[in-house]
């Protein structure tokens, strides 16, 4: 039996999404390709089974037409021996629309006169013409039962869907297998840009620490004309400790090696905010806390504490001189609604190092937080959505089944 959950699990690789997108791509084509090749092999065949009905009894009416128009008259019709083939028909109608010969058929019902061909109840085609006698005019109509030919159609759309069917089953797993060799580049390119970024975020963090160190030591015994210039310096390899740890955190995510416990979000935005008033007071930014409903989840705390950090020092940074910030907590969501610079591109804004050119010159970003964002919504099954109106920015939460603890 297929474990549906471990399945999910399988399908959150990315690698393993772009190889079903590549998959999936290909068979749709194909499934086009196919159908359409198969309808006009049906199309085709259709047609021709009717263009020769039709004209087999055209032939039939026209040989009558011409025996009539000889012999002035329909004696020699009714009194001699000729065969029609078999699965047709014969109703010839004098001018009182009487019927005064027929063959094959125990009933010619034939309410409307017509000159022209017809298809009556998807199974015969019907073919009628008028000639005129000396005597007389008559009205010749010849008919063939079709349905054995329609049975035979039938048979050929099935075999055509069984064909189409099996050879999309046939090109969806060749499609598979050679998509592992057309994303295995992809894959190892990938792995050793994580694997880099690894590397040399450890490889920076002793040499920073040492820098950090001393220059809190030269702090205290620079001269008051550097001291400035000394304070600017911790702030820049704050800045650089910080991306090296953005980074770091990203490559983790990828791993998906984390372990999980139940986390209240409640909680983790309550502390976020403590850690947050003293920027809050600085820029008299008014909070508001609306607890609708305690959301918990399933994860790893560190990743949730990320999420919302991000979110709501987003909410701090990009927020104007008192402005304000609205939180609602509910079931199934939580929002993080803030005033400040609107948001231009909110397609765009969780793309790795993408920062707007507002947002830019009020403060630095690395452009790294809200990708950190997505990438531990995607993990979770969390939907963000983005809205900006009336002056406001908003992200709403929306916490999937998969994570979420009632």
């Amino acid at each position: 039996m297929v474990n549906f959950k471990n399945l999910g699990k399988l399908i959150k690789d990315e690698y393993l999404k772009a190889r079903l997108e590549i998959t999936f791509l290909i068979s749709g084509i194909s499934f086009f390709i196919l159908s359409a090749f198969g309808f006009t092999i049906y199309y085709f065949f259709k047609e021709d089974i009717l263009l020769t009905s039709l004209n087999e009894v055209k032939d039939i009416i026209l040989d009558i037409s011409k025996n009539i128009e000889q012999t002035q008259g329909i004696d020699v019709l009714i009194y001699s021996p000729f065969i029609l083939p078999e699965g047709t028909y014969l109703c010839i109608y004098d001018s009182r629309d009487r019927v005064v010969l027929k063959k094959n058929i125990e009933n010619c019902n034939i309410k409307k006169h017509f000159t022209s061909l017809k298809i009556v109840d998807n199974s015969k085609i019907v073919y009628g013409t008028r000639t005129v006698t000396s005597s007389d005019e008559y009205k010749i109509y010849v008919g063939k039962d079709i349905e054995s030919d329609y049975s035979e159609l039938s048979k050929l759309r099935h075999i055509i869907v069984y064909a189409v069917l099996g050879a999309l089953g046939f090109i969806f797993i060749i499609s598979f297998l050679l998509s592992k060799k057309i994303v295995a580049p992809l894959k190892e390119a990938m792995d050793k840009q994580e694997r880099f970024i690894q590397n040399i975020s450890h490889d920076l963090r002793t040499p920073l620490t040492v820098i950090s160190n001393h220059i809190i030591l030269l702090k205290y015994k620079a001269p008051k004309e550097v001291y400035e210039h000394i304070n600017q310096i911790q702030k820049t390899l704050k800045y650089i400790k910080n991306i090296i740890s953005d980074l770091t955190l990203m490559a983790q995510l990828k791993s998906q090696q984390f372990e999980k416990t139940e986390v209240s979000i409640n909680d983790v935005i309550k502390d976020q905010l403590d850690i947050l008033a003293t920027k809050l007071e600085e820029k008299e930014i008014f909070v508001e806390l609306d607890e609708r409903a305690e959301l918990k989840v399933f994860a790893n705390y560190r990743h949730i504490e990320m999420l919302v950090a991000n979110l709501l020092s987003n909410a701090v940074k990009y927020n104007k001189k008192e402005g304000e910030i609205y939180i609602v907590i509910d079931k199934d969501y939580f929002s993080i609604k803030n005033t400040g610079t609107p948001i231009k591109n909110p397609e765009k804004i969780f793309e790795r190092f993408y920062r707007e050119d507002e947002a830019r010159s009020i403060s630095k970003g690395s452009g790294i937080g809200l990708s950190i964002v997505k990438e531990i919504a995607d993990i979770y099954g969390f939907k963000i959505k983005v809205n900006v109106k009336g002056g406001y920015n908003e992200f709403i939460v929306y916490i999937g089944s998969k994570a979420k603890i009632n």
